[in-house]
């Protein structure tokens, strides 16, 4: 068997390299994560419902860069952001999965990754650094992890590095998936709206009051929200509504 390059340049673009790191899915921390989101499982079927939608979605507007937002924390937008962008990958497209909440990353912790850097480290770097990003075998989705935490990273993701650095993924993947911090209370999440196609708005059953997520959807741009995914539903709806 011929040996995997731990350093593998995947992209060298107007100056910027994503160095490739890659890792089996089965060596994930959290088994029952693994299993719920293994390409077999019925769990990961409705990601691949959501990649459908998405895919009517994106022939009638540009969606190619779409963000995952939640209207406060713990909606669960890094499980949909994962299944998305797996999905996406399962047919051959190219995806980038970037983790841009920056306050309380989790995706290394999730995937078991060892700890190398992230979007933050990259964007608080002097000078366009190659970007470390980590390839999910066999599927070959890239995730560019958070890595450390900022307490205010507004700033840095409205900079003009995090703009270039979309710009590139932009040229590069078939598909960017931002993993977006919460709408309420700060304005991380605002900033990145300028850079996404859209998105899609992750509502948690039981955990957002609908004032809250009302108070979420106005502070975004008209037209920004292409759909709404319900999460951890646990109810079985037999009858149909209105009757």
């Amino acid at each position: 068997m011929t040996p995997v390059d731990p350093a593998e340049k995947i992209l060298s673009l107007e100056g910027l390299d994503f160095v490739d790191h890659p890792f089996e899915w089965r060596t994930i921390a959290d088994p029952l994560l693994a299993s719920a989101l293994a390409p077999g499982s019925t769990f990961f079927e409705q990601f691949r419902v959501l990649r459908a939608k998405v895919k009517i979605i994106a022939a009638e507007v540009p969606f190619r860069c779409i963000g995952i937002l939640g209207a406060i924390a713990d909606e669960g937008t890094t499980t949909v952001a994962l299944g998305l962008a797996l999905s996406l990958a399962e047919e051959r497209r190219r995806v980038l999965l970037v983790e841009a909440t920056l306050r309380n990353p989790v995706v290394v912790a999730m995937l078991g990754l060892p700890p190398n850097g992230g979007l933050s480290n990259w964007l608080r770097a002097d000078g366009l650094r190659p970007v470390s990003v980590r390839r999910v075998d066999p599927w070959g989705l890239r995730i560019l992890p958070g890595g450390g935490r900022v307490g205010s990273p507004a700033d840095l993701l409205g900079s003009d590095r995090m703009l270039k650095l979309i710009e590139v993924a932009r040229r590069s993947f078939d598909y960017v998936i931002v993993d977006c911090p919460p709408v309420v209370p700060a304005a991380d999440s605002l900033v990145l709206q300028e850079l996404i196609d859209g998105a899609l708005l992750v509502v948690r059953a039981r955990h957002s009051f609908r004032e809250t997520v009302l108070t979420a959807y106005g502070h975004l741009k008209p037209n920004l929200v292409q759909g709404i995914v319900f999460n951890d539903q646990r109810a079985i709806f037999t009858r149909r509504l209105g009757r």
